[in-house]
């Protein structure tokens, strides 16, 4: 009991400090006590600064000291308190639960920041226990990950998803199966058929190796001319090779048609081969080389007495033109001339004029079947050429005719003998030609009548002209 007097006493003088005594009636009796502000000091139970009460919030956090019963653990820290947000790896208890944080993903391994041995503290997934699956990561921070995780080319395909060649970053799953004749590109466990080369000639199916069987045949493959195959694999059979540059069995293309037998086919490597053409009693297919029909361009001398680039006749020809370009030169004003023949069939070859300008593509004096499709013709480069389309047609047999003409005035003229006034017939595509496009005449005289269609506007893809240097 004489303890607790005395610790009243001492509380007493403590307030009688804080707030000391004022005499304000000049008796000299301390008759009313007032409190005069001093620095607080917390924690003491003292109001030194007649605020009215004790400081227990030392950092103004809103939470009381743990020394006066509250729940902040700092209370010189305003971001410590129950509920602060924690932040890791700083050694510091911001929300007050009595520890700082050392495993964000709360999967129970501490941080390597910490001193711990997760190697990924964001992953719960990640940890030294856990299971190792493919994801590109380490998952059981082991220092490393397999092999089976890595992606060596960047194809953004992994072996344990499926890469089956991670050093080719065209090999993948989903990726194009190209014809390369190894590899199995798009990595499903089978290799195109197409892509194997059976006879080790170098060459599989999809390289255009046209029998697989044969060594002897593929493209490029030298032609042997005497045995009905197609040893170079370009879709004619004992073709013939016409180069300007001598690399062929022939220079010239007269001297092609000359020299193949009947029956025989001819191709022609691209270049410009300034010559006359004549095609008597012959049965041959004539064929550009290029990847483009003006690649190939036959341009007439016209000479004195030849005015056509190419001349067919003979009652047995047959000859078949196709993917090349026929240009004007000098006096050679007709395109095509065909006599008395067998068939003809002229077919992807585009028709220019050139500076001297062609007066008719066509003139036909003959023929049991002509056909001509798929033609080109370009813009006359000559002022004020107006060429006719098909002149003289003159046969009992027929003519079917499918061309492309484009953005220039188009003349037709056809022209029956006496005896064949009535004979002929014609087949026009009229996809291409309406009435108004195309029209015919008929004259039993000597000289051909023309008639002048309406210009023919569209929009419609055509070689160029080549021009003659």
């Amino acid at each position: 009991m004489a303890e607790a007097r005395v610790l009243a006493v001492l509380l007493g003088a403590l307030v009688l400090i804080g707030c000391p005594t004022v005499d304000d009636d000049d008796v000299g009796d301390d008759d009313v006590t007032e409190c005069v502000p001093q620095d607080e000091i917390p924690y003491d139970g003292v109001d030194q600064d007649c605020d009215g009460f004790d400081l227990t919030d030392a950092d103004g956090d809103g939470h009381d000291a743990a020394e006066v019963d509250g729940d902040d653990c700092d209370d010189t820290d305003p971001d410590s308190y129950p509920g602060a947000e924690e932040i890791p790896y700083d050694g510091v208890d911001q929300d007050c639960d009595g520890a700082d944080l050392t495993d964000v993903d709360g999967d129970g391994y501490d941080a390597e920041e910490v001193g711990g041995d997760d190697c990924n503290d964001d992953d719960p997934a990640t940890h030294p226990d856990a299971e190792e699956i493919c994801d590109g990561l380490d998952n059981n921070c082991n220092d490393g990950m397999p092999h089976t995780e890595d992606d060596d080319d960047g194809d953004g395909w992994m072996p344990c998803e499926g890469d089956c060649d991670d050093a080719d970053d065209t090999v993948h799953p989903g990726a194009a199966d190209v014809c390369d004749g190894v590899l199995d590109n798009d990595c499903d466990g089978v290799v195109d058929p197409s892509e194997s080369d059976d006879d080790l000639d170098g060459y599989s199916d999809c390289d255009g190796d046209c029998d697989d069987s044969d060594a002897l045949t593929y493209p490029s493959a030298s032609e042997d001319h005497n045995d009905g195959i197609d040893n170079d694999c370009d879709g004619r059979i004992d073709e013939y090779h016409v180069c300007w540059d001598g690399s062929g069995e022939f220079v010239t293309v007269q001297e092609g048609i000359d020299g193949t037998p009947d029956g025989g086919a001819i191709e022609i490597c691209p270049g410009t081969y300034q010559e006359d053409l004549s095609i008597d009693d012959r049965q041959l297919t004539i064929a550009g080389g290029g990847v483009a029909p003006e690649d190939v361009a036959l341009i007439g001398t016209g000479t004195a007495d030849v005015v056509s680039v190419v001349s067919i006749t003979g009652e047995s020809t047959e000859a078949h033109i196709r993917w090349l370009t026929v240009q004007s030169g000098g006096n050679s004003v007709k395109a095509v001339s065909i006599g008395d023949s067998t068939a003809v069939e002229i077919s992807e070859v585009a028709f220019c004029g050139g500076a001297e300008g062609f007066i008719s593509y066509f003139n036909i004096g003959g023929g049991d079947s002509i056909a001509i499709n798929r033609c080109w013709f370009c813009v006359q480069s000559c002022p004020g050429c107006y060429p006719v389309l098909i002149n003289e047609y003159n046969s009992a047999g027929s003519i079917a005719f499918s061309c492309n003409v484009v953005d220039f005035t188009l003349q037709v003229a056809a022209h029956f003998g006496s005896e064949n006034d009535a004979v002929g017939s014609w087949s026009v595509n009229n996809n291409l030609f309406s009435e108004g496009n195309l029209s015919f005449s008929r004259h039993a005289g000597d000289e051909p009548r023309t008639t002048e269609s309406s210009r023919r506007n569209s929009e419609s893809q055509f070689p160029p002209a080549i021009v003659t240097s």
